[in-house]
């Protein structure tokens, strides 16, 4: 999982944190279902990110209460299996699911600003505020996350969670 922003705060699940997950992966793979496995990793990795939804939105600034309504989770798009946590950027400025302005939040302005007519110019620095990073990496979000990972997979593999493999 990753937080969204400037700085991206990762959360690893250790081999030592799972137990037993070389001999889930060897099971999978010999039984010829690697694509199960796969989707068991993803599933889990987005309810371990959900679980750090709530404490996101309670750290979140609020002025609006556009920021706080714009926190989610959802599927990574890169190094699968993996789960996002961060704000919604949203179509445009206009729609009320997102935040357009939550990378001046998070990252904060460098204070300068360039224009045609009068070249650089220097405004007043914005101090980003890394809510999420500082957030995700507490001890015991990552410990929640940790144990909502470790149920998912556990219920995957009782069956309480069933594969359904790919539509089409």
């Amino acid at each position: 999982m990753a937080a969204k922003g400037n700085a991206k705060v990762k959360l690893f699940i250790t081999p030592q944190s799972l137990k037993g997950i070389d001999e889930l992966r060897l099971g999978f793979i010999q039984s010829s279902n690697p694509r199960k496995f796969s989707a068991m990793l993803s599933l889990a990795t987005l309810n371990a990110a959900r679980t750090l939804v709530k404490p996101v939105k309670a750290a979140a600034p609020v002025r609006t209460g556009r920021l706080r309504g714009a926190v989610a989770a959802r599927k990574a798009r890169q190094d699968r299996p993996a789960a996002v946590v961060g704000v919604r950027a949203g179509a445009s400025r206009g729609d009320k699911k997102g935040a357009w302005y939550r990378y001046f939040v998070v990252s904060g302005t460098n204070g300068t600003r360039t224009t045609k007519a009068r070249g650089r110019i220097n405004i007043k620095p914005i101090a980003g505020r890394d809510f999420v990073g500082k957030t995700v990496s507490e001890p015991n979000h990552q410990a929640r996350a940790i144990e909502a990972l470790n149920k998912t997979i556990q219920a995957f593999l009782s069956g309480v969670i069933k594969y359904r493999g790919r539509k089409g």
